[in-house]
């Protein structure tokens, strides 16, 4: 059996006989006084509310370059379906006839994913923002360099990525919005 007294309180009770507040230590206890308490922030420090964090809905700095579609089952890196997944993005930035420009930019990209086949089809966003990147040299130019010939993704110094599954009747793909960052 425990001794009588402050071992028998919870962190969260714990507080400074004092000054009222909670002990060091006690996070997420709620602040006592004036103030209701804490509260999750709305915003991120910079950054546009919440609700306008998905990609296609966020504000990019920069001045607008492209926004493209593109039809199609998008692929992480690595699988069978790259291939075909890069080549339908690099064939929607060929229609737009954009040319390779120099500078530093700003991309927001939205997936729409189909549902899942099985339980081992996950869609990993890093993996899908990787795939899709890289095949974006249209836009972005090669990188100089000596090896074989890779976009120059390196110049992207803000991007916004999102992915939701797909409505009933709504086709898979992604929608892209690249800037010229200032």
């Amino acid at each position: 059996m425990r001794a009588a007294g402050r071992d028998w309180l919870s962190p969260w009770q714990r507080k400074d006989p004092a000054g009222g507040q909670p002990v060091a230590g006690c996070v997420g206890r709620r602040r006592q006084g004036p103030t209701s308490g804490w509260r999750a922030p709305r915003t991120r420090p910079g950054m546009a509310p919440r609700a306008s964090w998905a990609a296609g809905k966020a504000r990019l700095p920069g001045e607008p370059l492209l926004a493209v579609q593109v039809a199609g089952r998008p692929s992480s890196c690595s699988t069978a379906a790259t291939a075909p997944w890069k080549q339908a993005v690099r064939a929607a930035i060929e229609a737009e006839h954009v040319e390779p420009t120099i500078g530093r930019f700003a991309v927001s990209i939205g997936f729409r994913t189909p549902v899942p086949r099985n339980s081992n089809e996950a869609w990993d966003l890093d993996n899908l923002v990787k795939a899709t990147l890289d095949a974006m040299e249209g836009v972005f130019g090669h990188r100089p360099w000596a090896g074989p010939p890779q976009p120059a993704d390196d110049r992207v110094d803000y991007l916004v990525a999102s992915k939701r599954t797909v409505a009933e009747g709504e086709e898979p793909g992604v929608t892209i919005t690249v800037h010229i960052a200032r």
